[in-house]
C-alpha cells in the first residue's frame, strides 16, 4: 500500500498542471496616492456611448456599487449621490469641483465609469447574443481631482462562442478539458456589465483597515 509520502508525490505533478493552465492571478494595480477611506460611485457615465441605440446608464453601471463594497471600501452608491447631488447648488466659479463633491458627500473619492463604445446585440426574446466594448474605470481624489488609479478595458463577446460546432455530431466531440476557466454565459447585458466591473474592481488595491 502506497504511504502517505507516495501519494502526495503522485499529486504534486497534477496539481501543478492545474496551476499552470488555470486562470492567471490578477494583480492589483497600485494606488497613485494616498488610499481613499470611502468612495462615491459616480452615476452617469462618464464618456459618451458610440451605439446605434443609447444603452441606459442603470445597465451600464449596473453591479458596480457591490463590485467595489467588495473590495471593502465604505461606499456611497450611485443612486444615493444622484439624489445628493441634484440637490446641490453649483457655484458660479467653483474652486474645484471635486471638492465640493467629496464635502457634500463625505467622502475621500469618485469612482467613474466611461464607456466610449458599447454595442450589443439581443434575441428576440431579449436574450443576450453579442456584444463589444471599450470601457474605462477611474478613480479620482475629491481633494484635487487627481486620478488615483484607473483601468481600461476592450473585448467582446459572443454566444455562438458557447456552442459546439454544429457540423460536427455531438457524439463525436472530444470531452471538454477540465483545466483552465470556462467561457461565461451572459443572459442579459446587465450581467455582462456586472462581471466586467466586478473583474476590473479586482485591479483595484483592498481597503486598508483603519485603526
Amino acid at each position: 500500500m502506497a504511504t502517505w509520502r507516495t501519494c502526495f508525490a503522485l499529486l504534486l505533478p497534477g496539481a501543478a498542471l492545474c496551476g499552470c493552465l488555470g486562470p492567471p492571478a490578477i494583480v492589483p494595480v497600485p494606488l497613485a496616492g494616498p488610499a481613499p477611506r470611502s468612495i462615491a460611485v459616480w452615476p452617469w457615465i462618464a464618456a459618451p456611448v458610440a451605439t446605434p441605440e443609447a444603452v441606459p446608464e442603470r445597465i451600464l453601471l449596473a453591479g458596480l456599487d457591490r463590485a467595489l463594497l467588495a473590495r471593502g471600501y465604505r461606499v456611497q452608491a450611485s443612486a444615493v449621490v444622484q439624489h445628493l447631488l441634484e440637490a446641490v447648488p453649483v457655484p458660479a466659479d467653483p474652486e474645484s469641483p471635486w471638492a465640493i463633491v467629496g464635502r457634500e458627500l463625505g467622502v475621500d473619492a469618485v469612482l467613474q465609469f466611461g464607456a466610449r463604445r458599447f454595442t450589443r446585440d439581443l434575441s428576440r426574446s431579449g436574450w443576450l447574443q453579442s456584444a463589444a466594448w471599450e470601457c474605462e474605470w477611474r478613480l479620482l481624489a475629491t481633494a484635487d481631482g487627481a486620478v488615483l488609479w484607473q483601468h481600461e478595458q476592450r473585448g467582446a463577446w459572443r454566444r455562438a462562442d458557447l456552442e459546439p460546432d454544429s457540423n460536427y455530431p455531438r457524439d463525436d466531440l472530444l470531452n471538454p478539458s477540465p483545466f483552465g476557466p470556462a467561457l461565461p454565459s451572459f443572459r442579459s447585458l446587465e450581467e455582462l456589465l456586472e462581471h466586467l466591473h466586478w473583474q476590473a474592481l479586482q485591479r483595484l488595491p483592498v481597503a486598508v483597515r483603519q485603526p
